[in-house]
């Protein structure tokens, strides 16, 4: 019985072996046709910079001289000869297909291009039928594309109407509307001065009273007269949602509720509001607090403590980082489990990035 066994055995063992040979084996045409790139047809690609915009791209199909599926993929790169490359659309069989203008100027930059530089990309089709089989390559067409940001530097606004003369209280604020305007939230104190920087640095270019002639300026706020050209804030102290756009020249404002963020949950100090663990505002989305956390138990994050109000559990971090000593406690609510040892740690949250960190 042991020597028909060991018998089987030497069979399949070959069967497998005369598989893979038979997979190795793969051979295409020596002289096969290769794919060509017919669209886009124009020598320019141009960004529209709208989110939905797209580009259609064809090609010929290939014959490889052997009967099986075939695959298809597009490679772009700032190199003639592909040394580094990024793969922007495949397709099975289909010789078209679309690639989101957002997608190929992620793309771009990380190639290395540069923002607002007219760029030639070059683009290829590959064909293959195998990883057993040479793919084949079309010749490359040549684009000229720009790209363009993505990511807008932020000013601040540094002065006594806010956390006083000092760099490191520097107040950020960040851009919107592909760095055409900027807002945030922040505190204001009453007949104090401040200006906007484009760095927190006292050598940075710098946005002051003048600045906004000929632009609209919200009422809360008069020219300072002083020797730095600042800003005095006359309104209300409180909270105030303040809008700049340094194209139109505008500035306009409007009261706000201080930002607040609580924690809730068996993990901070149960699941009871008057006991929810209030995290610190640091700026715009960002929030902190240190605070004793229990091993193996459930929380979330509320905009005030009342249940009604808005909530962030993991699902809402998700697309951001979670911090790996949290995980999705799964438990209908989607809240937050702290797998950690129980003891005290610092949380910080921002809610724009999605991110929660623990240490």
């Amino acid at each position: 019985m042991k020597k028909i066994i060991y018998i089987l055995s030497i069979v399949f063992i070959g069967i497998l072996m005369a598989c893979e040979d038979d997979a190795e084996k793969v051979v295409i045409s020596s002289d096969p046709v290769k794919p060509v790139v017919l669209s886009p047809e124009d020598e320019s690609l141009i960004f529209t910079r709208e989110d939905s915009a797209k580009f259609a791209f064809k090609w010929s199909k290939a014959e490889l001289g052997y009967n099986a599926v075939v695959e298809y993929g597009i490679q772009v790169s700032l190199d003639e000869d592909f040394a580094k490359k990024e793969l922007i659309l495949s397709t099975t069989e289909v010789t078209e297909g679309e690639v989101l203008e957002t997608a190929l100027n992620n793309t771009l930059h990380k190639l290395g291009a540069e923002d607002d530089v007219p760029v030639s990309v070059y683009t290829r089709v590959f064909a293959s039928i195998s990883e057993y089989a040479d793919s084949v390559f079309s010749a490359s067409k040549v684009y000229t594309v720009t790209p363009y940001a993505t990511v807008f530097p932020p000013i601040y606004m540094i002065g006594g109407a806010l956390k006083g003369w000092d760099l490191n209280l520097a107040v950020e604020v960040p851009a919107t509307n592909n760095g055409k305007a900027y807002h945030v939230i922040a505190e204001f104190k009453n007949g104090e001065t401040f200006r906007f920087f484009t760095q927190p640095d006292w050598g940075a270019d710098q946005y002051k009273w003048a600045y906004f002639d000929g632009g609209t300026v919200a009422g809360n706020f008069e020219a300072a007269m002083d020797d730095d050209d600042n800003f005095r804030f006359i309104g209300t102290s409180g909270y105030y949602i303040i809008k700049v756009n340094l194209n139109d020249k505008t500035i306009s404002m409007e009261e706000a509720d201080e930002p607040t963020l609580y924690g809730i949950g068996e993990a901070l100090q149960g699941w009871v509001l008057e006991s929810a663990v209030q995290l610190t505002w640091v700026k715009d989305s960002l929030f902190q607090v240190t605070t004793t956390m229990n091993a193996d138990k459930a929380f979330r994050f509320f905009d005030k403590a009342d249940w009604s109000t808005g909530k962030y559990n993991y699902l809402y971090f998700e697309d951001g980082e979670v911090d790996p000593l949290l995980e999705n406690a799964a438990d209908g609510d989607s809240n937050l489990l702290f797998v950690g040892s129980t003891g005290s740690y610092e949380m910080t949250v921002d809610l724009k990035a999605r991110t929660v960190g623990i240490k």
